[in-house]
């Protein structure tokens, strides 16, 4: 018996996620969330005391990754820029390397914007990175 509808949905998502994944890099948080709801405050509260409690943030675990949609230009002036190759994207962590978007630049991100916006809060620096899983525009 063939697979049911949601099955049959969810194993092509994944294909095609893999095809699209090019890798992992840290990259400031200069991020866009296009397709996102608004941000709640509640939220955004809960996970600042997260951040700052005893359950501290890594933005490298898996779960905390934001997936994020590059053009292969920007991809390219990204790792010129950051002195890389696509292959160092493929590193498995946990010292990701870290990409330098070109000036301007923002990435495209699928979800996670609560996340970054409690973290620009309870850092207090300019200079905050976070993981993000990239994924290759149109394809």
């Amino acid at each position: 018996m063939p697979g049911t509808g949601f099955r049959v949905a969810s194993r092509r998502i994944q294909a095609e996620k893999s095809a699209k994944h090019i890798g992992v890099a840290r990259t400031k948080l200069m991020l866009e969330f296009p397709n996102s709801r608004s941000l709640d405050p509640k939220n955004v509260q809960r996970l600042k005391n997260l951040f700052r409690g005893q359950r501290d943030c890594k933005p490298g675990d898996l779960q905390n990754r934001i997936p994020a949609v590059v053009d292969e230009a920007t991809l390219g002036e990204a790792l010129n820029a950051s002195g890389l190759t696509r292959v160092a994207l493929l590193s498995p962590g946990p010292d990701y390397p870290r990409l330098d978007l070109p000036p301007g630049v923002r990435l495209e991100c699928l979800r996670g914007q609560h996340r970054v916006q409690a973290a620009k809060e309870t850092s207090g620096s300019a200079d905050t990175y976070w993981v993000i899983d990239l994924f290759i525009a149109g394809l």
